[in-house]
């Protein structure tokens, strides 16, 4: 049974984040695609994730299970976009982890979908915020309708505890634990500029754990969450 949103997440706000992807979909010329909201969530402490489904273009949306508490403004509807951004490269990603993989070897190979991870993500970074600044009235006029007047206003909740990391595996025995909304821009490697803590796993994996430039440790016990 899928783990649920807690709290739980009210269908009007699925709704609304499907309205809103699908109207930024056309928007972008991308109207062939269509997204589901998923009932399960996504890794605790994300905003949100994606995944195309197979030869299809659809994409499978997940939510954070903290969304609702999350700045409508800040930080939900620009993870929607960067999510719709994902969909771009769905051929390059392929060709990536498809072909790429089974012609070098597994150590290049390695190497080089890191690389292209990280570089995927500073690109749909830049361009999230390309597209909000080119799309705001559009985005403001979504919102507005969607969500009401008060849409800047509503969600400013703070995140506290575990609310404010993120945990992900980028590929098996590789995990990195980083601060959400840092004032550092944190990149998923071991060079990352905050170098991070690794901690090696009795599966024979790593644990990457990246350090707050904003100290939000010291508020936590002295130690990020794992």
């Amino acid at each position: 049974m899928p783990r649920q949103f807690d709290p739980p997440l009210e269908y009007a706000e699925i709704n609304r984040v499907y309205d809103f992807t699908t109207r930024l979909l056309d928007r972008l010329s991308m109207g062939q695609w269509r997204l589901q909201v998923m009932a399960s969530p996504a890794t605790k402490g994300c905003y949100a994730s994606i995944g195309p489904v197979e030869s299809k273009h659809v994409g499978e949306l997940r939510l954070g299970a903290e969304w609702m508490a999350w700045d409508l403004e800040t930080e939900r509807i620009p993870t929607l976009v960067h999510e719709v951004l994902h969909l771009t490269h769905r051929d390059l990603t392929d060709w990536v982890t498809d072909d790429l993989h089974g012609s070098v070897g597994y150590k290049t190979y390695g190497d080089l979908h890191k690389r292209w991870e990280r570089g995927i993500e500073r690109w749909v970074d830049h361009m999230t915020q390309v597209l909000l600044g080119l799309l705001s009235d559009d985005v403001s006029a979504w919102a507005e309708e969607l969500w009401g007047k008060d849409w800047r206003d509503q969600g400013s909740v703070v995140p506290t505890g575990d609310q404010q990391w993120c945990v992900q595996t980028l590929e098996p025995g590789t995990v990195h634990v980083w601060p959400l909304a840092d004032v550092v821009a944190h990149e998923l490697y071991e060079g990352c500029v905050c170098s991070p803590s690794v901690e090696e796993q009795r599966d024979g994996g790593r644990m990457f754990t990246h350090h707050s430039a904003d100290g939000r440790e010291q508020h936590e016990g002295g130690r990020s969450p794992s």
